[in-house]
């Protein structure tokens, strides 16, 4: 075979943590070399070094049969290598057009190019805007346009699906087959295994930062993938049982008019959402439709210019963010790192920064008890299996999984009524996915309701009673749990009319 690129006994600590133990994996010309692994497992640390973020401590690295040293990502691009992020590598304060120029001095930028491209994958950006103004979603799909416009031959996709819809996915996979039919060749990590298995000619999977199975495609079943990242555990893809739900109401929102971060009206509902105690309910949509602007309007995080909200029985439209936190509404913010946590703090002062002025933990004299500082978190990490060297550790030093944990942790030790979960699962691993949706589960039937927004469609049948779906900042649809059916929803989704 023709390799491109090679990672040759690759190893990489950081501080507590062994990244990478002797790795080697190779990109043929012409395929999909999938990499699949928990996360933590090692997977972006080993791209990273081939685009140059991050410097192996051993091995080497060759590119078309020549070693080479790739000391950053200027030397990969050089290389003709390029990376869609799973962490956005995208300037805020520039608009669409001037990131696209960012990627190439020397290349003149043809919008009608890439509106051709937008056409053709069905990954619409509006190209004036600025790319701080865009939702996750929409910076997702900038990124995937971004790399497919500049000719690199070797490509490294992290995540590039994870906030898509399906019809987006189903394209973007398409257009990858064609990529390599046409000379290209692509690592592409994902920890959707569907995906991986109908997208990839070849796999890798890590364990810890080792290669524990490396194969074709057609060598492995699902079910061995999952065993080859996480060991013999049987994982079930069932959760919701219709065992629990009420019918007692304790949120509903009204006709509510929100604007965005333009100053458009980016929620102009005309119908209400009710969530009822003990219920998962869930938002669909694709990025960019109105459901961040709702989820902030109920954590008090934006103004309401009109319309009402009720929580528990009282009206609660104005009042402040730290208010609606007292009266139990709990929220899984969607980006983990600038708004979820605070990167720069450890793990345990994460845990525990909302009981910050809370007699949990501060003694008869007003201070911080650090003993019991210690414990609860010690008990958190231990409950969440927070994978962390130890409570001091740096959150920011935590993987994508861990750290969701951490705020799965803090958000449901405070036993909210409420807890808004957006995309709680996004970028996630198989096991990491599956233990946080069930914990939403067990949360919702023991102890309070959860409203969650994902584009993983998958995710909302398994967990949810209702559904509802947004559309150009309404609600356009409302399935009952014995009416889901993902072509259905999908159509709403995409503002198509739908038989019953």
């Amino acid at each position: 075979m023709d390799v491109v690129a090679g990672l040759y006994g690759i190893h990489k600590k950081f501080p507590g943590v062994k990244a990478l133990d002797d790795v080697t994996v190779e990109l043929n010309r012409g395929e999909i070399h999938a990499v699949l692994g928990e996360n933590g497992a090692g997977k972006t640390t080993l791209m990273n070094i081939l685009f140059g973020l991050t410097l192996p401590d051993k091995g080497s690295i060759r590119v078309y049969g020549k070693d080479v040293k790739i000391k950053s990502p200027s030397d990969a691009l050089k290389l003709g290598i390029g990376m869609v992020h799973q962490h956005f590598s995208l300037i805020p304060t520039l608009n669409v057009i001037e990131n696209f120029k960012i990627l190439s001095a020397e290349k003149k930028i043809d919008e009608n190019e890439i509106l051709e491209l937008e056409k053709r994958l069905n990954l619409h950006v509006d190209l004036n805007a600025k790319v701080g103004t865009l939702s996750a979603g929409e910076r997702q799909r900038l990124e995937v346009l971004r790399l497919l416009y500049f000719n690199f031959n070797i490509l490294i996709f992290d995540e590039p699906t994870s906030v898509l819809t399906p019809v987006e996915t189903d394209m973007l996979l398409k257009e990858l087959r064609k990529i390599v039919s046409e000379g290209k060749s692509i690592f592409f990590i994902s920890h959707k295994l569907n995906e991986v298995k109908y997208v990839s000619d070849r796999i890798t999977v890590l364990r810890r930062g080792k290669v524990v199975w490396s194969g074709y495609n057609d060598q492995a079943r699902v079910e061995d993938l999952v065993n080859y990242m996480i060991g013999s555990v049987s994982i079930s893809e069932k959760i919701h049982d219709g065992a629990y739900s009420s019918s007692e109401e304790l949120l509903k929102i009204e006709q509510l008019r929100v604007k965005g971060e333009r100053s458009n009206l980016a929620l102009n509902m005309n119908e209400s959402i009710v969530v009822n105690k003990n219920e998962i309910v869930g938002i669909a949509g694709v990025a960019g439709n109105g459901q961040l602007e709702l989820f902030d309007a109920i954590m008090g995080l934006r103004k309401i210019e009109k319309g009402r909200i009720f929580f528990n029985g009282k009206e609660i439209t104005h009042l402040s963010a730290r208010d609606r936190i007292e009266i139990g509404i709990g929220y899984i913010p969607e980006d983990r790192i600038s708004t979820g946590v605070a990167p720069d703090l450890s793990v345990k002062e994460n845990l525990l920064i909302k009981l910050l002025d809370s007699k949990t933990i501060i003694n008869k004299l007003g201070l911080l008890n650090e003993r019991k500082m210690n414990e609860i978190a010690e008990q958190l990490i231990k409950e969440y299996d927070i994978r962390t060297p130890s409570i001091n550790t740096p959150v920011k030093n935590l993987s994508g999984g861990n750290l969701q944990k951490v705020i799965l942790a803090r958000e449901i030790s405070l036993k909210p009524k409420l807890l808004l979960a957006y995309e709680p699962t996004k970028g996630l691993d198989v096991g990491a996915t599956f233990f946080i949706r069930s914990k939403l589960y067990e949360y919702a039937k023991n102890t309070g309701s959860v409203l969650i927004y994902s584009e993983d469609l998958e995710e909302l049948i398994q967990l949810c009673d209702r559904i509802y779906v947004i559309y150009k900042g309404d609600i356009v649809a409302q399935f009952n749990r014995e009416e889901f059916n993902e072509y259905n929803i999908g159509k709403a989704m995409m503002g198509l009319e739908i038989k019953r």
